[in-house]
């Protein structure tokens, strides 16, 4: 065994690390540079959101796509898997046409792949925390807005910085808002529950808490009474 110093690339990874302080950086620079050639995209003009409003996730009866679709949605998630999470949303909704991918899914991918140009250096910070027996758990729903009628939920787990998130089609319909919202706390607090079961195996005693925006939570309590 060879000690060959300080992490540089791990996986796809740029890791930095800044010891006067306890902070590692993560980033896909390198990765997202070479996704931009791989479909060549590297001259495109960096946009300002992963999607725009007008974007159309549903089966359209038009031209197929140009590119290994496949490929794309792979090579996407596993960036959104490291590091960027902001494009979770549109990864997700993108890879639900593997089987028929038409143009305008391309045209969104291509559109994602402008927004990863202009935030290429983006990445993750894990900064040390006085909470650092706490873990902090946030998710929220939208009802209905996929083309089937099934809603989306995300979370995000924090303990000494990000360290887990999701996005999720539900396997259901739901009949309201509030029972989405019910069911993505409920996904949320099992991913909680894996991970103390998981740091108490090292011998660590943590707290959680579970955040929301106020009026969900007024609209949660008046529901459970």
């Amino acid at each position: 065994m060879k000690d060959l110093g300080d992490i540089q690339y791990f996986l796809g990874l740029k890791v930095t690390r800044d010891q006067s302080c306890w902070i590692i950086n993560l980033y896909q620079e390198l990765y997202i540079q070479n996704l931009l050639i791989d479909f060549g995209m590297e001259d495109c003009r960096p946009v300002s959101t992963p999607q725009v409003p007008s974007s159309r996730f549903a089966p359209i009866p038009t031209t197929s796509a140009s590119i290994n679709y496949q490929r794309a949605m792979g090579l996407l998630n596993y960036l959104v898997s490291c590091t960027r999470l902001d494009v979770a949303y549109t990864a997700s909704c993108l890879a639900q046409f593997l089987n028929n991918p038409r143009k305008e899914h391309e045209m969104v991918f291509k559109n994602v792949l402008g927004y990863l140009k202009g935030t290429k250096i983006w990445g993750l910070s894990l900064v040390p925390s006085q909470d650092n027996s706490i873990i902090k758990a946030y998710c929220d729903a939208d009802w209905g807005s996929n083309f089937d009628l099934q809603s989306f939920s995300g979370s995000c787990v924090f303990l000494y910085g990000l360290i887990s998130w999701k996005k999720l089609k539900k396997d259901i319909v739901t009949l309201s808002s509030t029972e989405a919202e019910y069911r993505s706390i409920s996904t949320c607090c099992q991913d909680v529950s894996w991970l103390f079961g998981l740091v108490s195996d090292f011998g660590l005693t943590l707290k959680a808490r579970l955040f929301f925006e106020k009026h969900d939570q007024d609209r949660a309590i008046k529901e459970l009474h």
